[in-house]
């Protein structure tokens, strides 16, 4: 019985080996089928991890597998490559279940053998990293969070009871760097909570007049969701020393101030723009600061702000996936682009009683029938050096790249995990070609554990492509 269970598991490998390489095959082909005119997708390398799965992968532009990092936890928002070879994984803690969607926690950093060389949690009942992180030049690495008030804090300072639960959690970034194999120091902190204002009780802090003040945030915008901010993405504009936030709750983008000290940050001046931590320009839904209404919204729960980069057409603009949701005309999402109406030092035009410009995008990328990009959740867009935009629409795990025509160059629908029928990706990144930080041993597979279907089957999976 022993040799007849030796020869049915002997088999079984055999056809797991032969049918994962001949998926493979079928798959690598369609996706050089998916070249769909005669431009070519900007060559590099494509960086993503799927929400359900514990690893990142690095795919060429065939589809094919060229390295993976393996981490012991799944549900990653966010990671990075670094010039040194080292990646950078967020991942979710079990601490942050008592938070809403979004919730992470963890930071790792692998190494370009794909050893794990730092780890960290910013987790607790009183606060807990979220969504996105940003790697900034000097190494220090910025933290979305959200941090506790109670309902009583929240009223104190001129919430509408009615409009509260029993916990309100605005959030805060938090700069960080990293200290021997799991410390930090925090080196600078913003936070929501210092920059808030209200119209609702004159008795209570932080009255004012709404609309005469869009460098502060109305603490009764928003419903009763305890997870007032949701900031999903961080984005750094190193000329400007400055930070870009998506909010998703607010539908608008943020930007303020990253040279200020942290006392400065809390405060209402000093630094480079002398405004402090509060907000230098704002965009995306003006009804948010009363400056309109519903039909001047023009982001309906975006994910993924950026600085277009520097070297790439459009640099400084800001290129958004604005997910569609409650859009009036359709069920559908769109990659935008704005131009921000900033000068050469960084400073955003603002005309009192009025919104802050532009009126509209100057580039908005829909499917040809635009239903056939839809995310609820996630997403991400990057402008690449060639003009074109690598677009992730994170429900459906579709990955393409399209040219400023609005044409398909690349298209890639992620089959990971592979026994898994949840194929959701948070982002993706395209690096060069010549990019310093791709792995020198392409085939190198790395892994913390063993044991499940899953792991077995993508560990095959991956040295077929040896």
């Amino acid at each position: 019985m022993k040799i007849i269970f030796k020869l049915q598991l002997i088999f079984i490998c055999i056809f797991i080996l032969r049918f994962a390489s001949f998926a493979d095959s079928i798959y690598i082909n369609k996706v050089k089928e998916e070249y769909l005119n005669n431009n070519k997708p900007y060559d590099g390398y494509t960086l993503f991890g799927p929400i359900w799965d514990s690893k990142t992968y690095l795919i060429d532009n065939d589809g094919k597998v060229v390295y993976i990092w393996d981490s012991l936890y799944t549900d990653s928002q966010a990671s990075y490559l670094l010039e040194n070879g080292n990646l950078v994984r967020t991942s979710w803690v079990a601490t942050s279940s008592i938070f809403s969607g979004g919730a992470q926690g963890r930071i790792e950093i692998f190494d370009s053998k794909g050893n794990k060389i730092w780890s960290y949690e910013y987790s607790s009942s009183q606060y807990n990293q979220h969504h996105d992180i940003e790697i900034l030049p000097n190494g220090r690495i910025l933290l979305i969070a959200w941090e506790l008030k109670s309902r009583q804090e929240a009223i104190e300072n001129g919430r509408n009871p009615n409009n509260i639960g029993n916990e309100f959690w605005p959030d805060h970034i938090v700069e960080i760097e990293t200290r021997g194999e799991s410390d930090v120091n925090i080196v600078w902190e913003w936070h929501v909570w210092d920059h808030i204002i209200q119209d609702f009780d004159p008795t209570k802090e932080n009255y004012g007049v709404v609309p005469e003040h869009p460098e502060l945030i109305d603490i009764n915008y928003g419903g009763q969701k305890r997870d007032w901010n949701h900031i999903n993405s961080i984005d750094y504009n190193e000329k400007f020393d400055q930070i870009l936030l998506s909010v998703h709750t607010f539908e608008e983008i943020w930007i303020i101030d990253h040279s200020t000290t942290t006392q400065e940050a809390s405060s209402h001046n000093g630094g480079t723009y002398g405004r402090g931590g509060d907000i230098l320009y704002r965009w995306g839904n003006p009804q948010a600061y009363k400056q309109g209404t519903s039909t001047n919204k023009k982001y309906y729960g975006q994910h993924a702000a950026m600085w277009i980069e520097q070297g790439c057409p459009g640099q400084g603009n800001i290129i958004v996936f604005n997910n569609g949701l409650g859009r009036p005309n359709g069920k559908y999402s769109s990659v935008d682009v704005i131009i921000p109406p900033v000068n050469e030092y960084g400073f955003y035009q603002y005309l009192p009683d009025n919104a802050y410009g532009p009126k509209n995008q100057i580039w908005i990328f829909t499917m040809p029938n635009p239903s056939d990009m839809f995310s609820s959740i996630c997403s991400s867009a990057q402008r690449l050096p060639n003009g074109n935009t690598l677009i992730c629409s994170a429900n459906q795990g579709l990955l393409l790249e399209v040219n400023y025509d609005k044409e398909i160059i690349w298209r890639y629908d992620n089959p990971y995990p592979l026994l898994s029928p949840q194929k959701s990706v948070t982002e993706v990144i395209r690096y060069p070609i010549d990019y310093p930080g791709i792995p020198k041993v392409k085939s190198k597979i790395t892994s913390e554990k063993w044991g499940s279907l899953n792991e077995f089957f993508n560990q095959i999976k991956i040295n077929l492509y040896r």
